[in-house]
């Protein structure tokens, strides 16, 4: 029996228009083969660098990441390499976001160093 992780989502948006995105919820059970998952906070510096996976993990799967900075962003992203379309995802202060990987995952802060909340959940 595979172990679910369970994601909602809230979105709550109310344009001018009529249109509007008004208490909507988005909910998603995302199936694991694996039981393991890391939770931590990284100093992430003005040069790129690999988020912390501990070896537990055999393969890296569902993700959330939170910027716990409250001036600067952080650009994330699964490859080392620094194209500027390489960290497509970008957290700004006191942002999150939620994604599976499928590899390694880099992040880069912007004007400052700045603390990157994850948990990384074994696929």
């Amino acid at each position: 029996m595979a172990n679910e992780l369970r994601v909602r989502a809230r979105i709550d948006y109310n344009p001018a228009t009529e249109d509007s995105l008004s208490t909507e919820w988005l909910e998603k059970f995302i199936s694991m083969t694996g039981t393991e998952f890391i939770h931590g906070v990284q100093s992430i510096g003005l040069t790129e660098e690999a988020i912390t996976v501990i070896a537990d993990i055999a393969t890296v799967g569902f993700c959330i990441f939170r910027n716990l900075d409250s001036t600067n962003f952080v650009e994330i992203g699964l490859a080392d390499v620094v194209a500027d379309d390489a960290r497509p995802i970008k957290l700004k202060a006191k942002e999150f976001a939620l994604f599976r990987a499928n590899g390694a995952i880099y992040a880069l802060a912007d004007t400052a160093a700045c603390r990157l909340e994850y948990w990384i959940f074994e696929d």
